[in-house]
């Protein structure tokens, strides 16, 4: 499946018409049904990373992890967000994110963290106002009689 780039799930919107916006496309939207569909059956977790608008999300839906990074190399811009996002903000996001595979006692997990840069005071100022871990399923199990 052809994608364009826009994110499976989004706050933005192409009617943000003072800063631009990129709404999700229906190709998108597929995939992401897709991935869920796909999600119940695993023991793995599905988590997508994706760009195009130019802020920080998070969603989750169906089992599956979205999220939006495009926090760098173009103007960011404010959003309206989702109720749903768990991420709220109102802030412009110059961020990047750090993936950190479980170890040891955290096999089988992600720590995903957004570290945010705020220059507002003219100062560059790092903070990591979002943090998730993500964990594998649990295993299902066997069913009777095997």
């Amino acid at each position: 499946m052809k994608s364009p780039g826009h994110p499976p799930y989004t706050s933005s919107s192409d009617m943000n018409i003072f800063s631009g916006g990129h709404s999700a496309r229906s190709q998108e939207q597929k995939l992401a049904k897709a991935l869920e569909a796909r999600q119940q059956n695993l023991r793995a977790r599905i988590v997508v990373f994706s760009g195009h608008v130019h802020n920080y999300e998070r969603h989750e839906h169906g089992g599956v992890t979205y999220f939006v990074t495009g926090g760098a190399g173009a103007h960011a811009y404010p959003i309206a967000r989702a109720k749903d996002d768990p991420f709220q903000s109102k802030e412009v996001n110059y961020h990047y994110l750090t993936v950190e595979v479980g170890r040891e006692v955290d096999r089988g997990s992600l720590k995903i963290t957004m570290h945010r840069l705020d220059l507002t005071t003219g100062k560059a100022l790092w903070t990591e106002p979002d943090s998730v871990t993500i964990s594998a399923p649990a295993a299902k199990p066997a069913a009777r009689g095997q």
